[in-house]
């Protein structure tokens, strides 16, 4: 059973060297990618083209049953690709970007707190006499 063309085109876009390999024992659909030698309880050993190979996916649901090669398929891959890349990037943005927030929060409270001393010391200008006009 071979995949379709296009299907396999768009694949190698979203994971470059990840190829679909029909199992007929499992009846089942596997994202595998080609390794250059033989890992024991890691590699597979394909007869048919003569290459070791790492199982990257096994394309079935949650009871089990075979998920066919389609548009939706792809379309899960390139979200499970970007969610694996994104998560890691934004949770280095995110921990590069802490000790700025805490400056910010800290220069915040400090400008907060003269603020409030300038208001303080205007109402009490206001409130103050500083003259007595003899009236």
């Amino acid at each position: 059973m071979n995949p379709e063309r296009c299907f396999v085109k768009e694949l190698q876009l979203i994971a470059p060297g990840v190829y679909p390999l029909w199992f007929e024992d499992y009846k089942k659909w596997f994202l595998v990618r080609d390794y250059h030698r033989r890992v024991p309880g890691i590699t597979e050993y394909n007869p048919t083209t003569g290459k070791h190979y790492i199982v990257e996916l096994v394309l079935e649901d949650e009871q089990g049953n075979p998920i066919p090669l389609d548009g939706r398929l792809l379309h899960a891959l390139r979200l499970l690709r970007y969610e694996k890349y994104t998560y890691k990037l934004k949770e280095l943005i995110d921990r590069r970007k802490a000790p700025k927030e805490k400056e910010r929060k800290r220069a915040k409270e400090q400008l907060n707190e003269r603020a409030n001393e300038l208001l303080k010391m205007v109402y009490r200008l206001m409130h103050t006499k500083t003259f007595d006009l003899g009236g």
